[in-house]
């Protein structure tokens, strides 16, 4: 079965109309795609894994990001 791209606008009587063939999806929201992420990092951390995972090492340098404007000795007065 060969599925087809769709992209669904509307006509400006406001009837929707179906485009087929688009190629143009929209991008998610940046915010969205970031909690996504911390959400999958977090889950995986309370996962068993082997030494030198890359998902710990990505939520390592996440929170060491996140968390750098918190640590002692970083404030400027």
């Amino acid at each position: 079965m060969e599925t087809v791209p769709l992209r669904v606008g509307t006509l400006d009587s406001g009837q929707p109309v179906i485009h087929r063939h688009a190629h143009c999806i929209d991008p998610a929201p940046v915010a969205e795609v970031l909690h996504d992420q911390l959400a999958y990092l977090l889950t995986h951390s309370t996962q068993p894994c082997s030494a030198g995972c890359e998902d710990c090492a990505r939520l390592e340098r996440v929170k060491a990001w996140l968390l750098l404007p918190f640590r002692v000795g970083c404030i400027s007065r």
